[in-house]
C-alpha cells in the first residue's frame, strides 16, 4: 500500500511540473518569467516549490495511516495488531524525495524539449512504465530479494524508489547493503538529472513547434555557459 501511494504521489507531483512547464511554454508566460528570472533558478524553485507540495501531501497520507492503522487492528478481531516502523518511514521519505527529484528533473527536461502538453504526455508515459517494472516483476521479489534482478532494479535510478520500497516492506530486517547502494545510485542521479535538466530547459525552452535534436540536447548539455 505504501509503495503504491508513495509512487502515486512522487508522479502527480511531477505531473504538475511538466504541465506547468509545458502551459508556460505554450501561452508564452515563460518570455515573461525569463526576462527576470534566469532559467536556473526558475527550475530549480519550480521543483523544490511543487516537491513541497507533494511532501505535504505525503505527510498527511502517513498521518492519518498512523492514526487509522491502530483502529483497524484493534477494530477486526482477526487481524493481528500493525506495526509502523519509524525507521522505515523514514527511508521511505528519503526514497520519495529523491524519487521525486529525480523524476521531476526529467519532466521538466521533457516539457521544455516538447512541442506541446499532448507530445510531453505521451514521453513522461515511458517513465511512468520504467518505474512500474518492480511491480510487473512483483513475483521476483517475492522469490529471492538478491536475486540479479532485484538487485538491478534496486540499483537502476528510474526503478530503485519502487524496488526498494518493495524490498523494505518484503524483508524481515533492513538491507542495509541494499539501502546504501540505492540512495547512492538515487542520489547522485537526482543531481546530474536536475544538472543536465537546468542546461536543457535554458536551451529549448524558447523553442515553440520545434523538436530537438538529440546532437543539439547533448551540445545544451555540454554548453560551457
Amino acid at each position: 500500500v505504501f509503495v503504491a501511494i508513495f509512487m502515486i504521489s512522487i508522479f502527480m507531483t511531477s505531473g504538475y511540473l511538466l504541465q506547468s512547464v509545458t502551459e508556460e511554454k505554450e501561452n508564452r508566460v515563460v518570455e515573461i518569467v525569463l526576462s527576470s528570472v534566469p532559467p536556473t533558478p526558475l527550475m530549480s524553485g519550480k521543483i523544490v516549490g511543487l516537491g513541497g507540495a507533494g511532501l505535504t501531501q505525503v505527510a498527511i497520507w502517513v498521518l492519518s495511516a498512523l492514526v487509522a492503522v491502530p483502529l483497524l487492528s484493534s477494530g477486526i478481531p482477526d487481524l493481528g495488531p500493525i506495526d509502523l516502523d519509524p525507521t522505515m518511514l523514514v527511508l521511505a521519505l528519503a526514497y520519495f524525495v529523491l524519487g521525486y527529484l529525480a523524476f521531476g528533473a526529467i519532466f521538466a527536461a521533457v516539457g521544455a524539449i516538447s512541442p506541446g502538453n499532448r507530445e510531453a504526455q505521451q514521453y513522461s508515459g515511458f517513465l511512468g512504465f520504467a518505474a512500474a517494472i518492480p511491480f510487473i516483476v512483483f513475483s521476483a521479489f517475492l522469490t529471492d530479494l538478491h536475486s540479479p534482478l532485484v538487485l538491478a532494479l534496486v540499483v537502476f535510478p528510474l526503478t530503485t524508489p519502487t524496488a526498494m520500497l518493495l524490498v523494505l516492506g518484503l524483508s524481515p530486517e533492513i538491507p542495509w547493503t541494499l539501502v546504501g547502494a540505492s540512495l547512492t545510485s538515487l542520489t547522485l542521479f537526482a543531481i546530474l538529472a536536475t544538472w543536465a535538466s537546468a542546461r536543457i530547459f535554458r536551451a529549448t525552452v524558447l523553442l515553440y513547434g520545434v523538436r530537438p535534436s538529440v546532437g543539439q540536447l547533448l551540445d545544451a548539455i555540454r554548453s560551457p555557459r
